[in-house]
């Protein structure tokens, strides 16, 4: 199955997971590792996808959708940001904890795409090693009992 089928599929997937509405998928680009950590963070780090608003979602040349279930799930997670920022959710929370609960779904509705193939689930707070240069040292206890609205 080409990318441009898979991306469709996870589109609708992300959406039901999440209780999304159908939409179109937005741009995905399929970029160097180097390159997407530049973008990212500045500067080398593990970053396997990303997505940023006005641009689209990006992932690296590493991944390989079509036989791989685990990479498919880093493009569902960026896709799930995508349908996270169309449609506004967790918008009226600081831009801290939007950017954590955002993160925490995202990693919640990719553990729910890996369990259908019996795979290990992502480890949740491993993207709250990484945060937004603002967001360092804020302490949110919402994070540690964060539940979907």
């Amino acid at each position: 199955m080409a990318l441009q089928e898979w991306i469709g599929r996870l589109i609708a997937t992300a959406a039901v997971l999440g209780g999304y509405p159908p939409t179109p998928p937005p741009s995905v680009t399929v970029i160097a590792q180097a390159e997407l950590s530049a973008r990212v963070c500045g500067g080398a780090c593990a970053v396997k996808g990303a997505f940023i608003p006005g641009q689209g979602v990006f992932i690296t040349t590493e991944l390989e959708v079509e036989p791989d279930p685990q990479d498919r799930s880093v493009l569902l997670h960026e896709l799930v940001h995508y349908l996270q920022e169309l449609n506004g959710r967790y918008a009226n929370e600081t831009a801290c904890d939007r950017f954590r609960y955002r993160e925490l779904e995202a990693y919640r509705l990719q553990d729910e795409y890996l369990s259908r193939y019996g795979l290990g689930v992502s480890n949740q707070t491993a993207s709250l090693g990484w945060q937004p240069a603002a967001c360092l040292g804020e302490s949110s206890g919402a994070v540690q009992t964060f539940q979907p609205r």
